[in-house]
């Protein structure tokens, strides 16, 4: 169906631990997007210069589960996951839900993720399980574990936080190494704290560097326990931009709690899109 001029697409900014993201509605309107429309929106919109965001979100109707969304990273490039936004979409649908409704699905990619209301800041999401693409990696003279939840992950375990210089370098040139990641890959840098804690720092496949990765803190998690690094139990996952905790069920579902916030909505013209 194409975007009729009088149509208004309405949307929130909203962030999980400050990774942020445009959720656009479109289940009124159920506009087929095209990508080019995708690439030049998030040129535009997603810029820092204008609302600025790491993820377009855009909400679609599902036969299956409460919504489905498609995930856009800021370049334009499509997305198989995203954790910070999962939970960001999940309290949207929850607030239009009867008090005792305490779980939702979403289509996140070929996933039904299932989400659980914790209380009025935080929820669970159900993230299904991990695929290991790869046990080891020397990739620039560093070890990396390679691990898909949705989207793939490179993570490398350092005894110390990365030099910024060394940061900027490693992690575009990893997440652009198509011999080993195809379709690219996110970089995450972690430090184990204690046998319960990890502190991370996130490259993100079409973005740069954001202050925290749901998806991220799952693989990191997966990754710390196979290493035998931290106890297989609930692990904290600390980012710049705030924390997350992990339970790798029986080394099968990988559970993510965190918090979410909305900014502010609006609403967008059809022409944004024509």
């Amino acid at each position: 169906m194409l975007a009729e001029p009088n149509h208004n697409y309405l949307f929130y900014k909203m962030n999980g631990l400050d990774n942020d993201f445009i959720i656009l509605d479109n289940r009124a309107n159920n506009y087929d997007f095209l990508y080019q429309q995708i690439g030049k929106f998030c040129q535009k919109f997603c810029h820092r210069k204008n609302i600025g965001c790491d993820q377009l979100i855009i909400l679609q109707h599902s036969q299956v589960a409460d919504v489905a969304i498609d995930i856009f990273n800021q370049d334009g490039s499509k997305s198989g996951a995203c954790g910070n936004a999962t939970r960001c979409v999940a309290s949207l649908i929850f607030a239009t839900q009867p008090p005792e409704k305490q779980t939702i699905t979403i289509v996140v990619g070929e996933k039904i993720l299932s989400c659980q209301k914790i209380d009025s800041q935080n929820i669970a999401v159900n993230m299904g399980q991990a695929t290991i693409l790869h046990q080891n990696l020397m990739l620039h003279q560093l070890n990396f574990m390679a691990i898909d939840v949705g989207n793939p992950h490179a993570i490398c375990f350092v005894k110390q936080p990365l030099p910024d210089k060394l940061f900027y370098e490693i992690g575009p040139a990893i997440e652009n190494n198509l011999q080993y990641f195809p379709h690219k890959t996110n970089v995450e840098f972690a430090q184990v704290i204690n046998r319960n804690t990890i502190a991370v720092r996130v490259w993100e496949r079409g973005v740069g560097e954001t202050s925290a990765c749901g998806s991220g803190a799952c693989a990191v998690a997966v990754a710390g326990i196979m290493q035998k690094l931290v106890d297989n139990t609930e692990i904290n996952i600390i980012f710049s931009g705030g924390e997350l905790k992990i339970h790798w069920q029986n080394q099968q579902n990988i559970i993510m709690t965190g918090g979410f916030q909305k900014i502010f909505t609006g609403n967008f013209e059809a022409s944004f899109f024509v």
